[in-house]
């Protein structure tokens, strides 16, 4: 089986020591000289980024990744630090950076607690190459499985001052709260039906964000262009790549096995579809992936969106959908490669994500509340610390 798109892949992780506390020393990471590029610097002083080179396959992006998590365990315990896959809980807090333009620029725009509520958020970014001749369509698949990328990486139902009420805080703190203002930037839109209506689309965010941070177009464009402006769910970003790339902005950072996961079925569903489906887009409350694609419409997905923000795999709208891309995914995937949607399956067939294993966790040792103390936030972030360590030896098995 050739495959017909690459990937690649940018995990941000939090720092925190042995006890489960925030700790604010990414500059010690990052200028060890045992680094090596490893990681980059993200948005606080307790962020640290991981990239991985690009993949045609998920068995070489796990290798990849694989070697250069492993190589970060080995700088952070230099320094006392463990990388954590979650978002802030609230167990101490990081710092925002400042005195880079481009984070003061954000900081100018949204203000200061709105910038300060997003750079509490971690995530994944999955580049996806784009296919010639079926970007169209690529996009529309891509946004079509949004509510799956969160509903199944999820690992913060707990808001950054412990608060809890959701399954998955991140995105609704985004595309409800911090951004409320700035729709374009931040939430689902109507599928696009060009190119070039999704590159106008891209101009417009660009052109509302320089007007909202009072630059002049040429400050504001040294520092920003129509690839890279906003928290746009997806980012088309012609600079990355031969044909460039999709970027889809919507997982939550998240253990290994899972990310592999997420990152196979996208794939899955786009080499499945290439040339072998008609993919049409509902005009009701009427979808479904397989056999045949009928695209969610707008209103669906959006509905789709707060099933997944509330209650992850817990929904059983989620997991049908979810089910239905998974027969797609296997399909467009070397048998060799089923193996990395098994955590997919089990999430289907438990309706538990990492999420929901967190909060069951804090209920069985009595540490839950609707807003959690200092100690057990701690100890949350211990437990995903626990499920990411286990999935840097994960064993799969075909099913």
């Amino acid at each position: 089986m050739t495959s017909k798109t690459n990937l690649g892949m940018e995990q941000e992780f939090l720092l925190i020591d042995n006890h489960g506390y925030v700790v604010n020393n990414a500059d010690d990471i990052l200028n060890d000289n045992d680094n090596r590029e490893i990681c980059v610097a993200e948005a606080t002083h307790a962020q640290v980024e991981v990239n991985s080179s690009p993949a045609d396959s998920i068995t070489q992006l796990e290798l990849d990744l694989q070697a250069r998590y492993t190589a970060l365990e080995k700088v952070c315990a230099k320094h006392q630090v463990v990388p954590l896959p979650a978002s802030e809980f609230g167990a101490k807090n990081a710092r925002s950076r400042s005195g880079k333009a481009r984070y003061d620029i954000y900081e100018l725009i949204l203000g200061k607690e709105n910038n300060d509520k997003t750079n509490t958020i971690s995530g994944i970014h999955i580049h996806y190459s784009i296919i010639p001749g079926f970007e169209v369509e690529q996009y529309s698949l891509l946004q079509a499985l949004d509510p799956l990328s969160y509903a199944i990486s999820s690992t913060s139902p707990f808001r950054y001052d412990g608060v809890n009420s959701l399954n998955c805080h991140r995105v609704n703190l985004v595309r409800h709260d911090a951004f409320r203002d700035f729709p374009l930037h931040s939430k689902l839109q109507n599928y696009p039906t060009s190119m070039a209506e999704l590159d106008s689309r891209n101009d417009k965010r660009f052109q509302e964000w320089q007007r909202a941070s009072g630059l002049s177009s040429n400050e504001f464009s040294k520092f920003f262009t129509p690839e890279n402006t906003g928290y746009a769910p997806i980012r088309k970003r012609p600079s990355i790549g031969a044909t460039g790339t999709f970027e889809v902005r919507t997982c939550d950072t998240t253990p290994l096995d899972i990310a592999l996961a997420i990152s196979a079925l996208y794939k899955g569903v786009l080499e499945a579809s290439i040339d072998q489906r008609k993919i049409s887009i509902s005009n009701n409350d009427t979808y479904h992936l397989y056999p045949a694609i009928r695209l969610p419409h707008l209103k669906t997905l959006l509905s789709l969106e707060r099933m997944a923000i509330k209650q992850g795999m817990g929904d059983s709208h989620i997991r049908s959908y979810a089910q239905q891309a998974l027969f797609l995914a296997r399909e467009g995937l070397p048998c060799d490669e089923h193996k990395y949607l098994q955590p997919i399956q089990e999430m289907i067939q438990t309706g538990e994500n990492p999420a929901t294993k967190l909060i069951k966790y804090l209920r069985e040792s009595d540490q839950y509340a609707p807003q959690l103390t200092l100690p057990a936030r701690a100890k949350a972030n211990l437990f995903i610390r626990s499920l990411y360590k286990r999935s840097l030896n994960h064993d799969h098995e075909c099913y």
